[in-house]
């Protein structure tokens, strides 16, 4: 019985060493055709690699090492389409692959450059902060007090692409932005020289912004700085307003809240313009932004000023018509997509 098991172990292990024998080495083919090639044997590197590359045993690194060895054996074969169809591959592995210009070939650099490398768009996430500001067209009042606006922060939370255009000089920047904006609004009145009313509460305002911007990068290098001007059209989603006043010496009004989504105008339009800079990692970039909204659209309207009469009598707080400023600073990452193909070479 036991030398029965011990003949099965063994032909069990010449089995698995046959079969571990018939599966190829592909660092050593790799060593060999690169040393076939050294020789002069161009004819030969394709079938010693073809093993390996159509069973997938390559690793990625490996497979770059291959195709380029391929490009190399093809070009000086002077067989320019399976030169291209190499180098397209190559390309294809490795999306970020970049020549020696010291140390490869003149004409290897040469058909190199006949072919897109550039990312052809990002996309990514933006997020961050924001303060806003009212920017006062005409004052609505209910009483004889001072009204005053003061600024919030508030959160930003967005898409974005780009679209690097004339050799990455210039970026077509198209974003969609979900942000949530708030600010204070104060209001006091002196009844007598030792009576007085005063009202505060706050503004929250959630939109929808479609930003589209067009950036210009300084310098090219690992840190990128960029400048961007653009457009944005924002539609509102919703916009709370709530109380709390209070005459001194008595009990103040409770502090509630409004919805006065429907007493605003929905789409606020504003330029932009952003300052910022790109930092290279890993297949994509991360992404510092400050960004300056200008808005030309009034939020408020003085028809709907005074639609709310539980602000307007028991808080007495009557908002402004005014337009909305916001500042705001972001953090993203956007990761390079690449299509390399042939160029049309005119």
């Amino acid at each position: 019985m036991r030398r029965l098991l011990l003949l099965t172990v063994t032909g069990i292990g010449f089995c698995f060493i046959g079969f571990a024998q018939q599966i190829p080495n592909c660092s050593q083919t790799l060593r060999l055709a690169t040393s076939t090639y050294e020789q002069g044997r161009l004819h030969e590197v394709q079938t010693i690699l073809d093993g390996c590359l159509k069973n997938g045993d390559f690793s990625d690194q490996q497979k770059e090492q291959a195709y380029k060895l391929l490009c190399l054996t093809y070009l000086y074969l002077e067989e320019p389409e399976k030169a291209d169809e190499m180098m397209l591959r190559l390309l294809q592995t490795n999306n970020e692959f970049q020549v020696n210009a010291s140390a490869d070939p003149a004409e290897f650099i040469a058909l190199y450059n006949t072919f897109r490398t550039t990312p052809v768009y990002r996309f990514g996430f933006k997020t961050g902060t924001n303060v806003s500001q009212p920017n006062v067209v005409s004052s609505e009042t209910v009483n004889d007090g001072t009204g005053k606006y003061s600024y919030k922060y508030g959160f930003n939370l967005g898409l974005s692409a780009e679209i690097p255009l004339f050799n990455n000089s210039l970026t077509l920047n198209p974003e969609l932005f979900f942000r949530l904006q708030s600010f204070n609004y104060s209001n006091s009145e002196g009844y007598k020289p030792d009576t007085s009313r005063t009202a505060s509460g706050s503004r929250k305002q959630t939109w929808i912004a479609l930003p589209i911007t067009l950036q210009y990068q300084f310098k090219k290098s690992k840190f990128n700085p960029y400048i961007g001007i653009g457009v944005e059209t924002a539609f509102l989603s919703s916009a709370k307003a709530d109380g709390l006043s209070s005459v001194t010496s008595t009990t103040p009004v409770e502090l509630k809240t409004f919805d006065v989504t429907n007493d605003q105008n929905k789409i606020n339009i504003s330029a932009l313009i952003s300052l910022g800079a790109k930092y290279k990692i890993g297949r994509g970039l991360a992404i510092l932004e400050i960004r300056y909204h200008y808005g030309f659209s009034n939020i408020t309207k003085s028809s709907t000023a005074y639609a709310n009469p539980f602000l307007t009598f028991d808080y007495q707080m009557v908002d402004a018509v005014y337009k909305i400023n916001t500042l705001s600073i972001n953090i993203g990452y956007l990761r390079n997509v690449y299509k390399p193909k042939k160029k049309n070479i005119k």
